[in-house]
């Protein structure tokens, strides 16, 4: 992708209430992982637009490092002034074993060949006692023009995430699936664009003002729920584990 694309990109990443939703997510469970948040050293994995990163560092963590498939992913993060940002793939991690206290990859392993692989490299480079913060698409059956444009490579379900985990010899922490309320209107708006191709206008409606902070709201609610009461249902699914 070109540079344009990725000032789009971060643009919407900033305002959207399906980024902003997850980041305030992930953020609250960043605090209540580490114990010392500017003496811990992260990794970002995935790094799009740089979001996580930006959040990461207004979070005042101590060391935080990025890595992406993409050269022009980390040419434009390295331009925005984001440190440590490299070029690297997640099954093939450019970091030494026992690296890092916490590790995010969110919505990241749907869209690697070798899923299995990708969870073994990300423990490898965990310090013992390391958290891995995980998120992916749930349901095969939810699959639309959205997972082939993202081209992502598989959805799962909490079942077939945690065989995934387990196998590295990783401990679960805690799972749930999260975006349960929206899940009929988004599994029916996926539907109707793909018949009738209006995903970029059904997009851009949900990004409109109004309809953006409502929909915010919903997913704000919806997580602090799915944190309490791990609903059996959601468009995503969110994993911690840890290394032993």
């Amino acid at each position: 992708m070109d540079t344009l694309v990725y000032e789009t990109e971060n643009k919407i990443e900033q305002y959207h209430w399906w980024f902003r939703a997850r980041r305030e997510l992930f953020a609250d469970i960043v605090r209540q992982k580490l114990k010392d948040v500017r003496a811990a050293k992260v990794l970002d994995i995935g790094l799009s637009s740089g979001a996580n990163m930006e959040m990461l560092q207004d979070m005042g963590i101590g060391e935080i490092h990025g890595v992406d498939f993409s050269d022009e992913a980390v040419q434009f993060c390295s331009a925005r002034g984001l440190k440590n940002v490299r070029k690297g793939s997640v099954t093939e991690l450019p970091f030494e074993e026992n690296s890092f206290d916490l590790v995010l990859a969110t919505d990241i392993i749907e869209h690697v060949d070798d899923h299995k692989t990708a969870i073994a490299e990300i423990k490898r480079v965990l310090k013992p006692s390391g958290i891995a913060l995980l998120t992916v698409p749930a349901y095969k059956w939810m699959w639309s023009y959205h997972d082939d444009a993202c081209h992502h490579k598989r959805r799962y379900t909490a079942g077939s995430f945690r065989k995934l985990v387990a196998s590295s010899g990783m401990r679960e922490l805690k799972s749930y699936y999260f975006n349960f309320v929206l899940l009929p209107i988004i599994f029916l708006g996926r539907k109707v664009s793909d018949l009738f191709g209006a995903y970029e206008k059904i997009e851009r409606e949900s990004s409109d003002s109004l309809i953006n902070q409502f929909l915010f709201r919903i997913l704000s609610v919806d997580i602090a729920f799915s944190r309490r009461v791990s609903p059996p249902f959601g468009v995503s699914f969110l994993m911690l584990c840890e290394k032993e």
